[in-house]
């Protein structure tokens, strides 16, 4: 799965600042969007919108707090960052924000890669939108976590 990271980047900034009215990050003028949400503090990640949904983006944060590497990450069936007990309430959040737009203020189990649960205590979930306007998949940015 080969994306353009930089155009990426713009649709996850521009779909964020969108649907929720908030910049994702401060965007200082001359620095690419790439490099500064790739190196953002807070773990971000995204994933399609097909039949079965693939990450298809994750920052360093994101993979560190996975525990995952880039090429283990990206592909993975975004159903496989929740355990088996917790994906009714995760399906059910992203079909909230596939109708919605977004959610704020998001709580929930997620599983790293050594099978560990990790508590995400606040995290924001938006559609992501492709530059025709058309819905390109979700994301997520995690503000606080507890392993």
């Amino acid at each position: 799965m080969k994306l353009d990271n930089a155009d990426h980047c713009v649709k996850l900034f521009e779909s964020y600042k969108k649907t929720t009215g908030n910049l994702l990050c401060n965007h200082p003028q001359g620095t690419p969007l790439e490099v500064l949400i790739n190196e953002l503090s807070f773990p971000i990640a995204s994933h399609t919108n097909t039949t079965i949904p693939l990450f298809n983006y994750a920052n360093l944060a994101m993979l560190n707090l996975f525990g995952m590497s880039r090429s283990e990450f990206i592909g993975l069936e975004s159903s496989a960052s929740a355990s088996k007990e917790n994906q009714v309430e995760r399906a059910h959040l992203l079909n909230t924000v596939k109708s919605h737009g977004f959610i704020d203020n998001y709580q929930g189990y997620r599983l790293r890669k050594d099978g560990t649960e990790f508590f995400i205590k606040k995290a924001t979930i938006w559609n992501v939108f492709n530059f025709k306007g058309e819905l390109d998949g979700q994301a997520v940015i995690i503000y606080d976590w507890q392993i």
